[in-house]
């Protein structure tokens, strides 16, 4: 029994064709993946922030002022218990998003790591025994690492 292992030309181009389009594939993915962490982070930022202005604009006896530039400081760690749980709420999504592999930590952390450092400290996530928060508790743990 013989086996004709001759390749012609159109078959290199088939097989080349084919790497090609599983490797772009890929790379898409790896691309649409890091695009997704990028837009997600930043919009999710806006919304926190919007909902610690909304939280001020409603109690505005809260606001503080800044004694060196006369501006109104904004704190995360004096909004009430509703927004600190919708906040926390968010940014357990995120933790679970990275965990998952939805989003790439290594984005998240060069882009947002301090923040999210900042922000998980002052809505009390730390504090608390729940087990739902467990994974933004880890993702807290894995940026304070990088």
């Amino acid at each position: 029994m013989k086996f004709d292992l001759t390749i012609s030309l159109p078959e290199i181009f088939a097989i080349c064709a084919a790497i090609f389009t599983i490797w772009k594939y890929f790379h898409t993915k790896t691309k649409n993946r890091n695009l997704e962490t990028l837009k997600y982070m930043s919009e999710i930022r806006k919304e926190i922030w919007d909902l610690v202005i909304d939280y001020y604009d409603k109690n505005p006896q809260i606001k503080t002022e800044n004694k060196n530039e006369g501006k109104k400081e904004f704190s995360i760690s004096k909004v009430d218990d509703e927004t600190k749980r919708i906040i926390r709420q968010k940014i357990e999504y995120i933790a679970m998003a990275v965990r998952s592999g939805i989003f790439k930590k290594d984005i998240i952390v060069r882009l947002s790591g301090k923040w999210l450092l900042q922000i998980i400290e002052k809505i009390d996530v730390l504090s608390t025994d729940e087990e739902y928060y467990k994974e933004t508790k880890r993702l807290y743990d894995d940026i304070k690492q990088s």
